[in-house]
């Protein structure tokens, strides 16, 4: 059948720093997702989350959730996942920044509010839902503006047919309008995908490995084969700009993808 939107994943890379001195990049990671099912929950749940499995086999996991306080500190919280029965944590966030299964789970595995609202889904293979540029800071008042990369992946898990004249784009709101971005020169060979780096993710990635070789954040359309084949996928080079004593905000980042399908 044809492309659908739900064949359309963003992905994380093999490489996401949490810290500003190690390497950004590489290849995809498709164990991690870059897109809450829900980021206006993800920025405001309501009360402690829980989570439940699809199936009754999935003891034994643990979900780790991350976020911050009202205090704007990081805090976590361990939940165990009692199969399809709901378990609660006992850890309130202010916002959810990153979730992380453990060691393996074959259902779908929902996070959700008290209200029983969806944040995130984790399909069995996926090990981690999370938002780029997990606790960057900027820089005190006074000083330097600051700027972070980060690599993320648009692949079409359609193993038959090809997103035709693929074009992906910003939507609107949360960082977008402190966020450019740049595509990587797409791999022909539909085995391997884009594995450009940075030093770390205070480091511009190597111009010669991306599509314009700087970043905006004008729509973007494959130059390279103009089609996201079949199983095939494109790197994404997010670059985040930080004003000097800027706050942080609660505020997620979404792209698109757009195309036609036969």
């Amino acid at each position: 059948m044809s492309v659908t939107s739900g064949d359309l994943i963003f992905y994380g890379s093999n490489y996401m720093s949490e810290s500003d001195v190690t390497v950004q990049g590489s290849g995809i990671d498709t164990t991690t997702r870059v897109v809450f099912d829900s980021s206006t929950l993800a920025n405001a749940p309501a009360g402690p989350v829980g989570v439940v499995s699809s199936l009754t086999t999935d003891t034994g996991v643990y979900v780790d959730i991350y976020g911050r306080n009202t205090a704007g500190s990081i805090v976590s919280g361990t939940i165990e996942v009692s199969g399809n029965v709901i378990s609660s944590g006992t850890t309130s966030f202010e916002r959810i920044m990153k979730i992380v299964q453990r060691p393996g789970h074959s259902g779908t595995i929902t996070v959700q509010d008290q209200n029983s609202s969806v944040i995130a889904t984790l399909t069995s293979g996926t090990a981690q839902v999370r938002r780029p540029f997990y606790n960057v800071a900027s820089d005190i008042e006074g000083g330097s503006v600051r700027y972070f990369y980060e690599k993320i992946f648009l692949k079409n898990n359609n193993t038959t047919y090809a997103l035709l004249g693929a074009t992906i784009a910003e939507v609107a709101g949360g960082i977008a309008g402190s966020v450019d971005f740049d595509l990587e020169k797409y791999c022909t060979d539909n085995t391997s995908y884009g594995s450009n780096t940075s030093t770390n993710r205070l480091t511009t990635p190597d111009a010669t490995g991306m599509q314009v070789g700087s970043f905006d954040s004008v729509a973007k359309t494959l130059i390279q084969d103009i089609d996201l084949r079949p199983s095939g996928a494109i790197g994404i080079w997010l670059k985040l700009t930080l004003g000097a004593g800027v706050a942080p905000s609660k505020s997620t980042y979404t792209m698109s993808a757009s195309g036609n399908s036969i």
